[in-house]
């Protein structure tokens, strides 16, 4: 029989709160794929694929070679691992299709390398229906990988509409424009306090200082450039010869991902306290 957890919704920036039953809906999704992931991982360095790998290569051992160990698995198109999600993910998530697809990429398919792990959308309806990764993250440092997979399906709750415009030729501009979208200070603020809890459970609060000597993936490069709008905005603004109004909105974006990293800190203390009275 499971732990019920009494209903304690955590305020975020979003008009939506994440619910205890969001939260646990999130995990088990997460683990699934983690699951899946690290086990095509495993078996594709055995069979000799790399980072570098072309589609060409990947296509044929997702379609021939690879052998799922998970029962809900099988075969998409072009050579995607296809989940069937029970009914229970669908009524937590209406946003989700029934069927939602893993699909690894090669670094060469990709249009940019601005990301590492994004979702899909169905043309049709707009729901998510997947997730893809990219070839040189999956062949990454292990924890970065599963920490940005966290990010990305967190976004089933905190949607985001921002990309990041590598056109632009204003890096610090193309950075803010992308960072200063509510989806993604809420993912990024989640994916902190979650590696900080993993690595610090005892800790009751979030220490900035300690989770970047101690807990910041060093390839974690928005959550540094959030961190970089706090400490060093003006700095930014002479680099980039930005006017003050662009400072304001880079502390302004940094102290809502501050306030959002809190938020989920204590949400992940007040569950840790509430299993354990009630386990």
């Amino acid at each position: 029989m499971g732990i019920f957890i009494p209903m304690i919704k955590l305020k975020s920036l979003l008009a939506e709160a994440l619910t205890p039953v969001q939260n646990d809906g999130l995990k088990k999704l997460y683990v699934l794929v983690r699951d899946i992931v690290l086990d095509v991982l495993q078996k594709m360095q055995a069979a000799g694929l790399n980072a570098e790998s072309t589609r060409s290569q990947l296509v044929p051992f997702l379609l021939h070679v690879y052998k799922s160990p998970f029962p809900t698995v099988k075969q998409g198109s072009m050579g995607a691992l296809r989940i069937t999600l029970p009914p229970e993910y669908l009524q937590v998530f209406p946003n989700l299709r029934s069927e939602f697809d893993i699909d690894f990429r090669s670094n060469a398919e990709l249009e940019d390398d601005s990301f590492d792990a994004a979702l899909s959308r169905s043309r049709m309806d707009k729901k998510i229906n997947g997730i893809k990764i990219r070839m040189g993250a999956l062949f990454a440092d292990t924890n970065t990988l599963k920490s940005q997979i966290q990010h990305e399906l967190q976004h089933i709750v905190d949607y985001s509409e921002s990309d990041i415009d590598t056109g632009k030729e204003n890096k610090a501009l193309m950075w803010l424009e992308y960072l200063e979208d509510n989806g993604e200070i809420s993912s990024y603020a989640k994916q902190c306090a979650y590696l900080h809890f993993k690595k610090f459970p005892t800790d009751s609060q979030f220490d900035m200082e300690k989770f970047k000597k101690n807990a910041l993936p060093n390839n974690l490069s928005p959550v540094t450039m959030y961190i970089r709008f706090g400490e060093n905005a003006d700095a930014l603004a002479a680099k980039w010869k930005l006017d003050a109004s662009v400072v304001k909105r880079m502390t302004d974006t940094y102290q809502k991902f501050v306030g959002a990293i809190n938020s989920y800190y204590k949400f992940f203390v007040t569950s840790l306290i509430l299993r354990r009275k009630l386990s």
